[in-house]
């Protein structure tokens, strides 16, 4: 059965041996459902894992898990399928693939199988092709509420910041970020203690935009065991969380108990 890059299927296999992409041998159990792109070989599921390097590589400030599920999302829109359990099968191969990826974060897997479940939520027999307008609707939705996540916190987490506050925040965190540049541009002026942890870079950004006149940001490095010392003169405690889990538990960088 030959391929192209372009067009995915998923089969369920009536006899012990089948051969896929590229010549190669499959040995699988009769009637197992299976996904061909990551069967045998791992030249297709690497071709998504480089897809997801490039995409990071490209945008490095956005998050791993909105290029991910975009991803995800064309490959349903190109996919021919007979049914739902076929698209969900080879779903789960792609998210493994990607997951696989060397800038993949903690959030990508949780991104992959919550795209799963919000766009296949209904009955596994129906003809998919007839339902595949729907799925595309439902993942075009999950992208856009994904990708709006970011502006939306750090937007409703700025008037939380006063003038004259200090602040700490732990590692680097687009959301911290985007919230405190946010502040700086109806804030006079305020100070945030940064750990040393990941935090050299957040520094940097926060003095460019308090020198281009954003905001008079004023930022101090502290080593993470000086946590305790600074938190006495501290008004606010900001923290981004590494990751969430589809059951809805935050994930926090080392560090952040104290």
């Amino acid at each position: 059965m030959s391929m192209n890059h372009r067009t995915y299927h998923s089969l369920k296999i009536l006899s012990p041996i089948v051969s896929v992409h590229g010549g190669k041998s499959c040995y699988v159990w009769r009637s197992e459902l299976i996904s061909p792109l990551f069967c045998g070989t791992s030249g297709m599921a690497g071709d998504f894992t480089g897809e997801l390097e490039k995409r990071c590589q490209e945008d490095p400030d956005q998050a791993p898990i909105v290029p991910a599920v975009k991803i995800l999302l064309n490959f349903v829109k190109d996919s021919n399928f007979g049914s739902v359990q076929e698209l969900q099968a080879s779903l789960d191969d792609l998210s493994k693939a990607l997951v696989s990826s060397s800038c993949a974060t903690i959030g990508v897997e949780s991104a992959c199988q919550l795209f799963k479940r919000f766009i296949t939520l209904t009955q596994l027999d129906v003809d998919l092709q007839e339902l595949k307008p729907t799925l595309v609707a439902r993942g075009e939705a999950f992208l856009q509420k994904i990708s709006m996540d970011r502006q939306k916190v750090a937007r409703l987490a700025a008037p939380f910041i006063l003038n004259g506050h200090r602040l700490m925040v732990h590692s680097r965190s687009r959301v911290v970020r985007d919230a405190l540049l946010g502040a700086a541009k109806i804030r006079a002026n305020f100070t945030v203690y940064i750990t040393s942890s990941g935090g050299a870079q957040l520094a940097k950004e926060l003095k460019a935009a308090s020198e281009s006149g954003t905001g008079a940001v004023e930022t101090v490095l502290i080593a993470d065991s000086a946590i305790g010392y600074y938190m006495e003169r501290t008004d606010l405690v900001l923290l981004g969380a590494e990751g969430i889990v589809e059951s809805g538990g935050i994930i926090n960088r080392v560090g952040t108990f104290p």
